[in-house]
């Protein structure tokens, strides 16, 4: 039996505000990430298509967790995620970096790939998920970067903005989630809701 190996997982709480996203922004994820990178990342394809399944179950939910990363230890030693929702992607990537935790995984030097997905609302809200990877098998399937994937969970309704929630910042809790292999989540949504680890099952 394959051991398990580490997974961290980081979450970013965001304050909504509606806007509009146009398909343009699904290139732009995999590229502003590795803009902050040297070398750039490539996709991954196991981990694009967990991340497109992760923005896109998250956007029907209409809030923010973390994707069961196991599936990807077939093919990762480690595996990361981060996960952001806002108006556009230049405010959940400045979000990202305004949190030590989030850049530090986006910015590791650690991931030998990653995967992107993108999903809007039919209210405009924009969710996405990167998935890193570590030491992916050399016969793992990868694509060249960028190659984000989108999914639209529903057509935008209305091009009038809605009135806007009051501004939240962002809250960064460490859970007290620890399996017995060490696998840590790290979570940033309140309140902690004790008992199971999302994301790890």
């Amino acid at each position: 039996m394959r051991a398990l190996r580490p997974i961290a997982a980081v979450l970013l709480s965001f304050a909504l505000v509606v806007g509009l996203a146009g398909p343009a922004i699904a290139d732009a994820l995999a590229a502003k990430v590795n803009a902050v990178r040297s070398p750039d990342l490539p996709i991954l394809t196991a981990a694009d298509t967990l991340a497109a399944q992760s923005a896109a179950a998250q956007a029907k939910a209409g809030k923010q967790f973390h994707t069961n990363l196991n599936p990807l230890l077939a093919v990762c030693s480690t595996a990361g995620e981060v996960v952001g929702v806002g108006p556009n992607l230049d405010s959940i990537f400045e979000a990202f970096r305004n949190s030590p935790l989030h850049w530090d995984l986006i910015t590791s030097s650690r991931w030998t790939s990653m995967g992107t997905g993108m999903a809007t609302t039919s209210d405009g809200f924009l969710y996405i998920s990167v998935i890193f990877c570590e030491g992916a098998d050399g016969d793992a399937p990868t694509q060249p970067a960028p190659s984000p994937v989108q999914t639209v969970i529903a057509p935008v309704q209305s091009r009038h903005i809605a009135p806007r929630p009051p501004a939240v910042p962002p809250v960064l809790k460490v859970s007290p989630c620890w399996g017995s292999d060490a696998r840590r989540l790290v979570l940033h949504e309140p309140p902690w809701i004790t008992g199971s680890c999302p994301g790890l099952a």
